[in-house]
């Protein structure tokens, strides 16, 4: 009788095999660890502080080949800007309750430079900022669900031969400059 083995029974015989071998050399920790199922790390203020520092570390953190870095409602204050420097990133956020917020601090929030494969959604950038979201020559991106709100110079920039981006179902409102502002020479 091989019930006392890995393998689980019913009635009618096995209906899991050995879990090595439904895993390979993956332990269950291993399996279950969230950067190397799924390539997401939630900042929640636990490992990655609720700010630009820990919204930073999480994805220098990501993969070489990207993830996502997922943001729970809540305040994150900005001081520095978040720079999205790899490809296939997304930075999610929970929806409007998630909100970056650079008041008083003088800081693009979010750039990008030489990217693709990027995608922002689901927050609300707030502040006293230059530009809520630069992208320089970054290509094949989204820009989706954002709240832009209050920004001293423009809300959403697209800059450098930056080509193919989407920018889709944004609130952009109280900005100094323009809401978006796409220069010359870049395909959108």
């Amino acid at each position: 009788d091989r019930r006392g083995s890995n393998e689980r029974w019913n009635a009618s015989g096995p209906r899991l095999t050995n879990q090595h071998n439904v895993f390979g050399d993956l332990s269950i920790a291993e399996a279950l660890t969230v950067t190397k199922v799924a390539r997401i790390i939630v900042v929640d203020g636990g490992k990655y502080t609720a700010d630009d520092t820990g919204i930073q570390a999480a994805i220098n953190d990501l993969p070489n080949n990207g993830g996502e870095v997922f943001l729970p409602d809540g305040s994150y204050n900005i001081t520095a800007a978040i720079d999205i420097n790899g490809d296939n990133i997304t930075l999610r956020g929970a929806g409007r309750g998630t909100v970056l917020d650079a008041s008083g601090n003088g800081v693009n929030v979010i750039e990008a430079t030489a990217q693709t494969g990027l995608l922002i959604r689901h927050l609300r950038v707030i502040g006293d900022t230059l530009d809520a979201i630069e992208w320089d020559n970054v290509d094949n991106s989204r820009i989706e669900s954002v709240w832009v709100e209050s920004a001293t110079d423009d809300g959403i920039v697209l800059t450098n031969d930056s080509d193919n981006n989407v920018i889709a179902g944004n609130t952009i409102t109280g900005n100094g400059g323009d809401g978006i502002d796409i220069a010359a020479g870049c395909d959108n």
